[in-house]
């Protein structure tokens, strides 16, 4: 139930504040976005509503990290805090929000382009299969370690200009804790 309000208020509030700023063309930092985000879902108009839609206790869930990051400089990071930098009307963004539901988890990230360079879209076009083949390789009983040498190793091959910049994992687990 949790992953579902992270997917819903990924949608329906997080994405849909960027859409509307980036539309409008609105002079905001990436801190002032998310700060507008945690605003309305520290609300508790929409936390019952979310509570009633998603038939949760009621005072269980929380939202527990919005971050929006764009411009020239990123952390791939679940904790990464938002700076304090201008929201640029073209490039990358990342966006992402968790929420803790009793003593569950769930956070969902999104990357979005706006007007994409070729360097973007195929690095871009890398990530996905190899974030495909990272799913179909999460089997039981297979280990972390060699899911992440192999998606590595593709890298690798197919863009070996791009292999310096992958980060040091390809996910993390969320449940009982989210750090």
């Amino acid at each position: 139930r949790c992953s579902r309000v992270a997917a819903h208020s990924m949608q329906e509030v997080l994405m849909a504040e960027w859409e509307r700023v980036i539309d409008s063309g609105q002079a905001l930092t990436n801190k002032q976005l998310c700060a507008m985000v945690e605003d309305q879902l520290e609300g508790e108009t929409l936390m019952q509503s979310l509570e009633a839609m998603f038939r949760l206790e009621s005072g269980e869930l929380a939202p527990h990290c919005v971050s929006h990051q764009s411009g020239k400089s990123f952390s791939i990071s679940a904790s990464a805090a938002p700076d304090n930098e201008p929201i640029p009307m073209t490039g990358t963004y990342l966006l992402f929000i968790a929420f803790r539901y009793s003593e569950y988890a769930a956070c969902i990230a999104r990357t979005m382009f706006l007007h994409p360079t070729p360097a973007q879209q195929e690095a871009y076009t890398l990530l996905r299969n190899i974030h495909a083949q990272v799913v179909a390789d999460l089997k039981p009983g297979a280990l972390f370690s060699d899911i992440y040498a192999s998606a590595k190793d593709e890298v690798r091959r197919k863009v070996p200009s791009l292999s310096a910049h992958f980060s040091k994992n390809v996910g993390f687990g969320t449940g009982l804790e989210l750090a």
